[in-house]
């Protein structure tokens, strides 16, 4: 639970600060660290990953809903759990409240923010 509380207080900072651009380039790197394919990337705001015992096992996921949908994203993360092992797939830890992102140029987009947890082998 204080995850999501720590999730819902990043959306609401997200969505009230101006945009910083190398804030924004950090959050940039840290999606193409995790989802290597260009195409896996398209739409994904945020991506904060939580690793447990050497593997990354949870997720914070904001993405836009315009340009991805939540089965998409939700399929992307898990491919990443089953290379890691993570045989049962994945599950939604939480949702979060649909928000904005304030882009460089000023525009507000739609976004919506996941926790996604990989599922333990049996």
């Amino acid at each position: 639970m204080k995850n999501f509380f720590i999730g819902a207080a990043l959306i609401a900072a997200l969505s009230a600060c101006s945009v910083d651009p190398q804030a924004a380039a950090d959050r940039r790197q840290k999606i193409k660290d995790v989802l290597l394919e260009p195409a896996d990337q398209r739409g994904i705001e945020l991506l904060f990953p939580l690793e447990n015992n050497g593997r990354l096992s949870t997720f914070q996921v904001t993405y836009n809903p315009k340009l991805v949908s939540e089965p998409e994203v939700i399929r992307r993360i898990g491919k990443i759990c089953v290379d890691q092992g993570f045989e049962n797939g994945i599950s939604i830890k939480a949702e979060g409240e649909p928000g904005f992102s304030t882009q460089p140029d000023g525009t507000k987009l739609p976004i919506i923010s996941i926790w996604l947890k990989c599922n333990l082998s049996r």
